[in-house]
This record gives C-alpha cells, structure tokens and sequence, in this order.
C-alpha cells in the first residue's frame, strides 16, 4: 500500500462534482479524519483505489461511474479512538472493478435509492 492520494481531505466539507480521476497507481479521493464529502457525478476508471474513507469519516456518493478500479471503496478506522467511516452509495454504476468493497468491522456501508434532497443543500449552503 502507498500513502500518496490524488486528491487527500482530512477534517473538511467538501462537494466534488463532475470530477475524473483516471489511472492512478495509488488511491484516488481520500477522506480521512472526520472529513464529510459528497461526491457527484464524477468519473473514477483505472485506478487502485477509487475512494478511501477512514478516521470517522463519511462520505455520500451518488450518480458516479467506476470502471476497472483495483478496489473502489476502502473503509478503515486506523486509530481506535476516531472510529470507522461511513459510506453512504445512491444510484452509481460499477463495472470491472476488481474489489468493490473493503470495509472493517468500524465502518459501515449504507445504500438509498436516490441521495436526500437536503443532502446537497447541506454542502452549498452558506455559512454566516
């Protein structure tokens, strides 16, 4: 395992929208230290890793397509005291992966038919 990400997000609140991340040899979007995203529409093909969640994170994933990743979603708690992520999947096209998921008994993995409407709302509104 690498430690380099294309994209790393620790303790932040962040909407990534119509995004590609394309063969990386390492993982693509990394969430980590209670850090909140809510990915959308956005493309990750090729790579190791496609989204890594770990640290008490939680990650909302909607309208993406994953192609031929190595693995697409890792959930890890590596400090006991932060606890697992959680991973939220709406509606999402997965093909030729080679793992899907690899979640420890810390996170959890929840799936919705369509993404909340007040779920976008939470990431554009803007603070005073």
């Amino acid at each position: 395992a690498t430690d380099r990400q294309g994209v790393a997000l620790r303790s932040s609140h962040v909407l990534l929208r119509g995004c590609s991340f394309t063969g990386l040899p390492f993982t693509a979007l990394s969430v980590a230290r209670a850090g909140e995203a809510l990915v959308l529409g956005s493309t990750f093909s090729g790579n190791a890793q496609a989204i890594q969640a770990v640290e008490g994170s939680n990650v909302q994933v909607d309208g993406c397509d994953f192609t031929g990743n190595g693995t697409v979603f890792v959930l890890r708690r590596n400090r006991p005291v932060l606890g697992g992520a959680t991973l939220k999947l709406y509606t999402n096209t997965c093909t030729g992966n080679g793992t899907e998921r690899d979640a420890d008994a810390a996170s959890t993995v929840e799936a919705g038919a369509a993404l909340p409407p007040d779920a976008l709302r939470v990431f554009t509104a803007r603070k005073p």
